[in-house]
């Protein structure tokens, strides 16, 4: 079984912490673990050209996004090839001052 933990906080940060603890939970139990820190990987924006959609709906294609040069194609990769995956992220909360 492979476990996929995905960080999308900063590097030792709570949220990295609190993925690698479980991964090392899972490890414990005989899991294949990996660990990707989002910050690591440059994954580029959407851009909303919709080029995805037309091509799996209208010409039966593969879906694919447009944008070849980044990591995404890397993470989708790792994500299809998991049997289970963790997902860490900070919860950031504004706080909000009246005067």
């Amino acid at each position: 079984m492979k476990i996929l933990g995905i960080s999308c906080g900063r590097r030792m940060s709570n949220s990295e912490i609190l993925v690698k603890e479980a991964l090392m939970g899972a490890e414990e139990i005989g899991a294949e673990v990996e660990l990707i820190r989002l910050n690591d990987l440059q994954i580029k924006p959407c851009t909303g050209c919709n080029a995805c959609v037309v091509s799996l709906l209208e010409k039966c294609g593969s879906g694919d996004c447009v944008i070849k040069n980044d990591d995404y194609g890397f993470i989708e990769e790792k994500i299809m090839e998991c049997d289970g995956l963790i997902v860490s992220s900070p919860f950031m909360r504004r706080v909000r001052v009246d005067c």
